[in-house]
Parts: structure tokens; C-alpha cells; sequence
């Protein structure tokens, strides 16, 4: 049996959890492939499952995916492929693993699985009543991901279906509101939000050729961005002289979770 698991990722939770959904389907004999959507340009084809996931955004999935899929999945393609969608967050309610579902279900497959993880907190500068994960936490973080995954995954090898629910009328209204801040908020959210300072800022361009979406360039001697930003905290974290102001305050980076999860519980 051949799988994908296909993420987005902007600080590495969203690509270590699909590391444990591979870890699960190569216990049961899958051939699995781990795809980047920033990274990859063809068609995928003859898949049996694919898993999907993103961070949250606006308390839904990120849009590139859904692009993604429609530019490298059909169904001609994949005729007896299932999808299982998960999303990663650190705080509050999402839907994202229900957008997507949603969204996938419109182009025809058939979604057996969907889930929200709570995973380490990567966007703490933003929010003072939600601080960044002490250790202690941290570890319980990784371990209820763990479980979640391997029972979300033996409910799909028991042949049923695990969707995990959230108020209808609350995820369409979520959607609703991403979709109109996808165009006047996120993508300029560097612009709003975000400066570099100058004196720390060693141009390396390390935050330019690890943006996902090439939204930062280097151009008369100073970091710039354009307006195609998918707030996804790669270049706060990112930067080697944590050179990043975020409204105009240094922040405490965000190491990561370093190693596979399985390696670490």
C-alpha cells in the first residue's frame, strides 16, 4: 500500500507530527512518502491514503494546501485514495481539520479521519495569557500527540471513521473570516507587524531563502517583504542573530521540537 503524508509546515510542529502518522503507517506496511507542499512540482499518482495537514490559521487550515491539492491531486490520478486531514495549534478551538475535509470532499475523495493537535506553543510573543510551553508540558504535548495519532490511525486499520467534531455553525463562520483576512490581513502581516533590526541583521538571508512563499527579498542593503506573507513564523524563529521585532519588541525564540517525536516520548 503506498501513502503520503503532504504538509505545510512554518516552524516544524505540523511536519513532526506527520512524522508519527508515517512511523504508525510503516508499522503496518505502507510505503510512505513525506511531502513538503513549498518543496514539490508534480503530480502525485496510484496513492491509497493521504494525510494533509497544516498549522492553523485564523483558526482554519492554511488556503496552500488546498491549492496544492488541486493542482497535484485528482481523482483520475488516485482513484482509490482516502484522505485523513489534521491541523496543529497551540491555544483555543480550531477547525481546520474540518475545512480541509470539506474541502477535499468537494473534489470527490472520501475522508476517514480528521483531527486537531495541540502542539508547543510557537506564536507566544503574540499573546500574554498563552506563554510559551514550560518542559513539563512540552512533554505532555508530545505524548498526547503521539496517542492521538496512533488512535486516530487504529481507528482507520479497524476500518471506521474518526472525525472529530466541532460546532458547524462556529467552523463556517471561521471560514468565512479566513477567507476575508487570507487578502487583507495575513498576507501583509509581515508588513504590519513585523521589522528587523538593522544593527543585529548580519544579511545572511537565511529568513529569504527559507520563506516558504518568497515573500522576503534583500534589496538595498535591508530585509523587505511583499504582500504575500502566510504568517507562519518561519523567519521570527528562524533568524541566527534573532534580528526579528515582532511590534517592535525582540521576542524568545522558538527552538522547536528537535527531534521525531517518536524519539522523544
Amino acid at each position: 500500500m503506498k501513502a503520503a503524508v503532504i504538509y505545510f509546515t512554518g516552524t516544524g510542529n505540523t511536519l513532526r507530527v506527520g512524522e508519527v502518522f508515517k512511523a504508525y503507517l510503516e508499522n503496518i506496511a505502507y510505503n510512505v512518502d513525506m511531502i513538503d507542499i513549498t518543496k514539490h512540482s508534480r503530480n502525485l499518482k496510484d496513492y491509497d491514503l493521504f494525510i494533509t495537514g497544516t498549522p492553523t490559521q485564523n483558526s482554519v487550515s492554511t488556503f496552500n494546501m488546498n491549492d496544492f491539492i488541486i493542482k497535484y491531486i485528482s481523482k483520475k490520478n488516485n482513484p482509490k485514495a482516502r484522505f485523513i486531514t489534521y491541523v496543529t495549534h497551540s491555544w483555543g478551538t480550531a477547525f481546520g481539520h474540518l475545512t480541509l475535509k470539506d474541502f477535499i470532499s468537494r473534489r470527490g475523495f472520501e475522508v476517514v479521519g480528521a483531527r486537531a493537535f495541540i502542539a508547543p506553543n510557537n506564536f507566544y510573543m503574540f499573546r500574554k495569557d498563552e506563554p510559551k510551553f514550560e518542559e513539563k508540558k512540552f512533554q505532555q504535548t508530545l505524548r498526547n500527540i503521539y496517542d492521538g495519532v496512533w488512535n486516530l490511525m487504529k481507528s482507520f486499520t479497524d476500518g471506521q471513521v474518526q472525525i472529530d467534531q466541532r460546532s458547524m455553525l462556529k467552523k463556517n463562520l471561521w471560514y468565512a473570516r479566513s477567507i476575508f483576512t487570507k487578502y487583507t490581513v495575513f498576507s501583509r502581516f509581515a508588513k504590519m507587524m513585523i521589522k528587523v533590526d538593522s544593527d543585529k541583521c548580519s544579511k545572511c538571508k537565511v529568513c529569504v531563502n527559507k520563506c516558504p512563499n518568497n515573500n522576503i527579498v534583500l534589496s538595498n542593503n535591508r530585509i523587505q517583504f511583499s504582500n504575500q506573507c502566510l504568517a507562519c513564523g518561519r523567519c521570527l524563529h528562524i533568524c541566527p542573530k534573532n534580528a526579528y521585532l515582532l511590534s517592535n519588541k525582540p521576542f524568545e525564540q522558538y527552538e522547536g521540537i528537535k527531534k521525531p517525536i517518536v524519539e522523544l516520548i
